[in-house]
């Protein structure tokens, strides 16, 4: 009998730890290093676009380090740093990027989680800075290097 007291409760306990309420607020999950922005046109127009909230955004040596919010707590999230291939005229030149969010998770917790993306693959030649326009964020970001 005691036995299977225990199994019930340990049943309960893993049944209610699933995925949490959707007004409830997870703490911050920590940061993953999420490989280099990609540059690739067709990825930029084609990439996964779930639904995330930009809440931070800054340029450090050459990597883009970005806090954003999300919902989930139950399932696998991918963020991808893409960039368009067409790199626009000016002084110094300009690129549009987008981050991107592939979330296979039904969950409906908010979720904060910062991210590192090295820009090394961004760069253009004969240039020393470069202007990412970053979809969401209304100010360009300047990136030295």
């Amino acid at each position: 009998m005691r036995n299977n007291i225990i199994v019930l409760l340990l049943l309960l306990g893993v049944i209610t730890t699933g995925c949490v309420k959707t007004n409830d607020v997870a703490p911050f999950v920590g940061l993953i290093q999420s490989d280099e922005i990609i540059v690739d046109n067709n990825l930029f127009a084609n990439a996964p676009n779930d639904a995330f909230k930009l809440i931070s955004v800054q340029i450090n040596d050459n990597h883009m380090e970005l806090e954003v919010e999300y919902a989930g707590g139950c399932g696998d999230v991918n963020f991808k740093l893409i960039g368009n291939e067409e790199v626009k005229e000016s002084a110094p030149p300009q690129r549009a990027i987008r981050l991107s969010l592939q979330d296979d998770d039904d969950c409906g917790t908010m979720l904060r989680q910062k991210l590192s993306f090295a820009l090394n693959p961004a760069q253009v030649q004969d240039y020393n800075e470069l202007l990412l326009q970053l979809q969401d964020w209304t100010d360009p970001l300047s990136y030295k290097y």
